[in-house]
This record gives C-alpha cells, structure tokens and sequence, in this order.
C-alpha cells in the first residue's frame, strides 16, 4: 500500500485532520470531532463511513475534556484500540 493511497481528510477552514487510517488497518478509517476552540473531542472508529459520530453505530476510543483554561483536565481512552476497539473505558 502506498501512502497516496490512505484516505485522510481535513477540515479545510481550521486544517484538522477530521478521518485518518487506523494503525491495525490501513483501509478503515478513524473519525476525529473537534470543538469549537479547536480542541480534539473525540476519536472514533467510523463504522458507516458517514463521517460523524453516531452514539449507536460508532465505536469512541478516546473522548477528552477540557478545563476553562483549555488545557486537558481528562483523557477517556479504550484500553483494547487500535487492535479491537471496544468503547471508552469507564
């Protein structure tokens, strides 16, 4: 596989990576959500290939949360990703 081959995507106006491959699978994709300041939310794996995150369809292997300084005050990840992505561990 070569690398013009990997479907990466951007978020033009703010130059976010918004679908990356997955290290385990160069072929399936990750989906990256962003907030409004910038900062990375969420990274999922994209079942549908829609692009967005769905609660029922998606599986989130890392969710952050930021204090009001935006500084990162919590890092949800998925202990079992990239191999076999299960859900944020609670």
């Amino acid at each position: 596989m070569s690398i013009e081959s990997l479907d990466v995507r951007y978020r033009p106006a703010r130059g976010n990576t918004v679908k990356t491959p997955r290290p385990t699978s160069l072929t399936s994709s990750y989906g990256c959500t962003y907030d409004a300041w910038n900062r990375l939310v969420k990274v999922y794996v994209d079942v549908n290939t829609n692009g967005d995150y769905d609660t029922g369809t998606d599986t989130l292997i890392t969710l952050n949360e930021y204090d009001g300084l935006n500084r990162r005050a919590k890092k949800h990840i998925d202990t079992a990703a990239p191999a076999a992505p299960d859900g944020v561990d609670t």
